[in-house]
């Protein structure tokens, strides 16, 4: 989800997610290490290892967990600074960032699916869930 939804944004209007003036501060090295790398990484880790799912009630919980609280770090962040982390936030409103916020959830959902699906595939149904 980060590299896919980053490099969209980024293509679309880069000063939505990384405004330029974050080059001068942050290495072309290391914004790659968080926005790009984590892709190929995580296709190579479902090819050379098998991965034990959690039954589905308990890994969607879990996943909209981890996905609440990142919500609440940038809401807290935005809340204490006045800035958002992600400048594309400044455009929406209260029910527009919330529409975001849920749209962005499903689409993890829909990749947390599909890495399921695709562990089954390459490995075979686990006999962990």
């Amino acid at each position: 989800f980060v590299c896919i939804s980053f490099w969209t944004l980024y293509t679309y209007n880069r000063e939505l997610v990384y405004p330029k003036s974050l080059d001068g501060v942050i290495p072309l090295w290391l914004n790659h290490a968080m926005h790009t790398a984590v892709l190929p990484f995580a296709l190579l880790e479902i090819l050379a290892l098998p991965h034990r799912y959690p039954a589905k009630k308990k890994g969607l919980i879990l996943l909209g967990f981890v996905a609440f609280l990142y919500i609440s770090w940038v809401l807290w962040i935005y809340s204490v600074t006045g800035k958002w982390v992600y400048p594309l936030f400044a455009l929406f409103s209260p029910p527009g960032l919330a529409a975001f916020f849920a749209g962005s959830l499903a689409v993890i959902v829909a990749f947390y699916n599909f890495g399921e699906f695709l562990n089954r595939m390459i490995w075979g149904q686990s006999k962990f869930s």
